[in-house]
């Protein structure tokens, strides 16, 4: 744990530039949570993490099947609520290669469209946990035949 002196240093943002954020990154990393500053953040590093939280962060095309696949592996974890989607399709395409995610929000995405082509059938297969907070959808839709074929999933 962090002396509390060095705590409140820490925390402000002129202390994070100076230290390029090495000294966070060490305290949270003792914890078992690493932060990296996007710039900092290299594919060395990115292929290690397993909870990503990219909450309201304007998010509205995924990338590439491949480069997914590639920069974040071992993704058991999404967080993708409060963001610009609005077709299911879109958020497929970023699940579909991080083959063993188990969580996924979606709080406050508005879906005009849920439906899914046969090539993106499978990317909620292993999603075990699914948050739909504030989608307005309806319960029918929430039951829509992209998510029948996990027996495991629980929808919140």
């Amino acid at each position: 744990m962090l002396p509390q002196e060095n705590m409140n240093e820490l925390f402000s943002i002129t202390a994070a530039r100076k230290s390029k954020w090495s000294d966070l990154t060490k305290w949270s990393d003792s914890r078992g949570i690493l932060l990296y500053p996007f710039r900092g953040a290299y594919n060395s590093t990115l292929n290690e993490l397993e909870i990503v939280v990219l909450d309201g962060k304007l998010i509205r095309y995924a990338n590439s099947y491949a480069e997914l696949q590639s920069v974040c592996p071992r993704v058991t974890s999404l967080d993708l609520s409060r963001n610009l989607f609005s077709s299911l399709s879109t958020v497929a395409e970023i699940c579909r290669p991080l083959t063993i995610l188990r969580t996924l929000r979606l709080t406050g995405n508005r879906f005009s469209s849920i439906a899914l082509c046969q090539e993106l059938s499978d990317a909620f297969v292993n999603v075990e946990w699914l948050a739909l907070n504030m989608c307005a959808l309806c319960w029918s839709e929430v039951c829509s035949p992209c998510f029948q074929s996990n027996s495991r999933l629980r929808v919140f």
